[in-house]
Protein backbone atom coordinates (compact mmCIF):
# COMPACT_ATOMS: atom_id res chain seq x y z
CA UNK A 1 0.00 0.00 0.00
CA UNK A 2 1.26 3.26 -0.99
CA UNK A 3 0.05 6.57 0.67
CA UNK A 4 0.76 9.83 -0.92
CA UNK A 5 -0.30 13.49 -0.85
CA UNK A 6 -3.82 14.18 -0.82
CA UNK A 7 -5.12 10.99 -0.36
CA UNK A 8 -7.36 9.91 2.86
CA UNK A 9 -6.49 7.54 5.02
CA UNK A 10 -8.39 5.39 7.51
CA UNK A 11 -6.32 4.19 10.64
CA UNK A 12 -7.57 1.46 13.36
CA UNK A 13 -5.75 1.80 16.36
CA UNK A 14 -5.21 1.24 20.07
CA UNK A 15 -3.43 3.49 22.52
CA UNK A 16 -2.31 2.64 25.64
CA UNK A 17 -0.94 4.02 28.53
CA UNK A 18 0.31 2.02 31.50
CA UNK A 19 -1.94 -0.46 30.16
CA UNK A 20 -4.28 1.08 30.12
CA UNK A 21 -6.82 2.21 26.99
CA UNK A 22 -6.19 5.88 26.56
CA UNK A 23 -8.04 6.24 22.85
CA UNK A 24 -9.27 3.87 20.35
CA UNK A 25 -10.65 3.53 16.75
CA UNK A 26 -11.68 0.37 15.37
CA UNK A 27 -12.52 -1.01 11.88
CA UNK A 28 -15.82 0.32 11.87
CA UNK A 29 -14.86 3.54 12.96
CA UNK A 30 -11.44 4.69 12.08
CA UNK A 31 -9.59 7.37 12.65
CA UNK A 32 -9.63 9.73 8.60
CA UNK A 33 -7.37 12.31 7.22
CA UNK A 34 -6.06 13.76 4.25
CA UNK A 35 -2.54 12.85 3.81
CA UNK A 36 -0.08 15.52 3.88
CA UNK A 37 -1.88 18.40 4.78
CA UNK A 38 -0.59 19.31 8.09
CA UNK A 39 -3.70 18.05 10.16
CA UNK A 40 -1.95 15.44 12.38
CA UNK A 41 0.72 15.86 14.69
CA UNK A 42 4.43 16.14 12.93
CA UNK A 43 7.00 13.26 13.98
Amino acid sequence: MSLTKNKVASVAYTLTVDNQVIDQADKENPMEFIQGVGGMIPG
